[in-house]
């Protein structure tokens, strides 16, 4: 087969550009001829071309960037040269998928859309921009797809609600099957007490409570350190926060690690936090999971389903004293995950893309 993906933001950087990436490799060992467009800023070209792996990546500034990544027209001329057999486009939460279904009439390929859907934008202003976007998408942009993915129960519900005109076409293939996490990478945390956050530096993830809920731990634990993996548009406010706050000090930043030192972060950490209010699919919460790191979220969303599991330990509320307090009981030894049912397998996602392809070139 001849796939194309289209995604924004560049490859293998986190979230959804990690998914994209990890599968057109796999789908490229195995024999497909695979591109990935991607639509970002980043690409040093108008059209940057590089081989990764046996995938063809090429790069695509857009005419508007982050949050919108509207391309330039000369992305639907490329996808009209390749003359695919499927093409795989990421992300409603931008106007790319908009944009190339309305020059659909031009492409004969197979489309299928991965939402990765997270039901509101992430402040005041975007997800009033969503609002009057999700009437287009109910409208227009759906009814053009052959198959829509959901990456978990929770996004296949929240489609399957908003927009129960595209039931038939929602296709659930679970995100969690895609992680590569190695059998040998074991929890093993460090002496001194560490927190760890990985992720993008943006306002919904709330980082500025963790932050504060630091500020409260030192007073009984002056030992204890907080380290972050990601960069994002809240990088510098965290910092000045960090510093007024007096935990600078106690706070490292890091990003863009190999994904071999990512795992041995999480193994290294004594617990591992996330507050985001905004997910349809979290990996870092599944790759703590498989590494076997005590994990504490906000017990919000998806997020809830692996509370309900053991698998991690939920907070009611973003309080920075509660969870501070839970932070400080997982550190205890007073709560403890529960054992992982299965292993991942990162094939059985593969299989499973593969499998809708075929199905829809019947």
């Amino acid at each position: 087969m001849k796939i194309i993906h289209v995604v924004p933001g560049p490859l293998h950087k986190g979230g959804v550009g990690t998914l994209v990436g990890n599968l057109c490799e796999s789908l490229a060992k195995q024999g497909n001829s695979v591109t990935a467009y991607y639509v970002d800023r980043t690409a040093i070209y108008q059209h940057e071309r590089k081989s990764m792996h046996g995938v063809s990546v090429k790069g695509v500034r857009p005419i508007i960037g982050d949050p919108f990544y509207v391309p330039p027209l000369n992305l639907i001329k490329d996808l009209e040269r390749e003359n695919a057999d499927i093409i795989h486009i990421h992300n409603i939460h931008t106007l790319l998928p908009l944009y190339i279904i309305t020059l659909k009439k031009r492409l004969s390929e197979k489309m299928i859309l991965q939402p990765h859907y997270h039901e509101r934008g992430q402040n005041i202003a975007r997800n009033m921009l969503f609002s009057v976007y999700k009437k287009v998408l109910k409208a227009t942009v759906f009814r053009y797809f052959d198959a829509i993915i959901a990456n978990s129960e929770y996004e296949k519900t929240g489609l399957e609600r908003d927009f129960p005109s595209i039931s038939s076409k929602v296709v659930l293939v679970p995100e969690e099957y895609s992680l590569k996490v190695l059998s040998h990478v074991k929890w093993k945390p460090a002496t001194q007490p560490r927190l760890l956050y990985v992720g993008a530096l943006s306002k919904y993830k709330n980082v500025e409570i963790l932050i504060h809920s630091l500020k409260i731990l030192t007073l009984k634990r002056k030992d204890i350190e907080l380290v972050i993996i990601g960069d994002g548009p809240e990088r510098q406010r965290l910092m000045e926060l960090a510093l007024r706050l007096d935990v600078y000090d106690k706070i490292t930043l890091k990003n863009g690690l190999p994904y071999n030192e990512l795992l041995q972060e999480y193994a290294a950490a004594s617990v591992v936090v996330l507050l985001s209010t905004l997910e349809s699919f979290s990996r870092v919460a599944h790759e703590a999971v498989a590494v076997g790191t005590p994990l504490i979220v906000y017990n919000y969303g998806p997020l809830s389903a692996l509370v309900n599991r053991g698998l991690a330990k939920g907070v009611q509320s973003l309080d920075p004293k509660e969870v501070a307090d839970v932070i400080n009981k997982v550190l205890n030894n007073e709560w403890k995950t529960a054992r992982l049912e299965s292993q991942l397998n990162s094939e059985a996602y593969i299989n499973l893309i593969i499998r809708l392809y075929e199905s829809l070139l019947k």
